[in-house]
């Protein structure tokens, strides 16, 4: 038995459970991966679990542990999370709404697990064992189907007061916008999230707006790939440019923003979409020199993640580890 602290964390993504041990919140020691199966329509909640758990053996078989020398669980699930309880509300990836998954999991496991949303979570990895390490201030912006951040302060995780901090792709963009796929109009997401950005190209070329992003994705305009948008922007599409547009400013609104709110020494620009497409970086340090306030945009340093898709688990891991230290 290892006579360090070991913690799980845990990532509940859209299409699979990543899982990894994280040995005294410092180093990742074993990983493992399960799919979720989560659209298939007899899932159950038991299916559900068990991916979960199963996802757990692997990487303790990886880390050469047992199950029972973990001292606590971090969970990091896209969605809100209700602070006192640990249930998971309105997730994208869970077909059931108020999921009790903490007290599913402390229930089976006999041991303390923390939840929080998986960009809260990204944002601590980042900041704790990523790009952010040394700083005293960080916010994470990650753009990918949606568009979700995280906050720290002072070395303090921000959660707000119910838990919901960091919602910053619901804010408000633009006056009598286009609607978002939470309801409302005008969001930054229903501009920049991927979801919505593939939507309102095949609206528009059903509507009959010749673009040549239909002969780039073969005719299926069933999922178009933001990084096709953007190629078929660099060629000079009308419909791509002012699409493409759209992504630039909405990222560049929320991250000044954040920037003249919170001034962070920090801030980590990440997600699909913006891996796919590193330029948007450079368009966000060059929006925040120009529009943010002169000390604030002096100060911050717009980077890459440094943990890539590992920073959700990374992250809840080492929440889960200041518990028990």
């Amino acid at each position: 038995m290892r006579k360090s602290v070991l913690t799980a964390g845990i990532d509940v993504g859209g299409t699979k459970v990543q899982t990894i041990i994280l040995e005294r919140g410092l180093k990742v020691i074993g990983c493992g991966k399960r799919p979720t199966d989560i659209e298939r329509p007899d899932r159950t909640r038991e299916d559900f679990m068990a991916a979960i758990f199963g996802a757990l053996e692997d990487a303790c078989k990886k880390a050469s542990i047992s199950f029972r020398n973990l001292s606590s669980i971090g969970v990091g699930c896209a969605g809100q999370i209700e602070a006192t309880t640990g249930d998971v509300l309105d997730s994208p990836h869970l077909k059931w709404n108020r999921f009790p998954l903490r007290l599913l999991l402390e229930k089976a496991a006999k041991i303390p697990v923390t939840i929080i949303n998986d960009v809260q979570a990204a944002a601590w990895g980042e900041y704790s064992l990523g790009a952010g390490q040394n700083a005293k201030s960080l916010v994470a912006v990650f753009v990918g189907t949606g568009i979700g951040s995280g906050i720290v302060i002072n070395g303090e995780l921000y959660r707000g007061a119910s838990g919901c901090a960091g919602e910053v792709g619901h804010t408000h963009y633009r006056m009598g916008g286009v609607r978002c796929q939470c309801g409302r109009l005008g969001c930054a997401e229903a501009y920049a999230g991927g979801e919505s950005l593939w939507l309102r190209a095949r609206r528009a070329i059903k509507r009959g707006v010749k673009s040549r992003i239909e002969g780039m994705v073969g005719g299926n305009l069933d999922k178009i790939p933001a990084s096709v948008i953007y190629r078929a922007h660099k060629k000079g599409d009308m419909l791509a440019e002012k699409l493409w547009r759209d992504v630039e400013l909405a990222i560049g609104v929320v991250c000044h923003n954040y920037v003249n709110l919170f001034n962070p020494d920090i801030l980590v620009l990440g997600g699909g979409i913006v891996e796919a497409v590193p330029e948007l970086r450079d368009f966000a340090r060059a929006y925040i020199n120009n529009r943010a306030v002169r000390p604030a945009a002096r100060t911050v340093k717009v980077v890459a993640p440094k943990l890539g898709s590992l920073s959700p688990a990374i992250g809840a891991a080492q929440l889960a580890f200041k518990t028990v230290k």
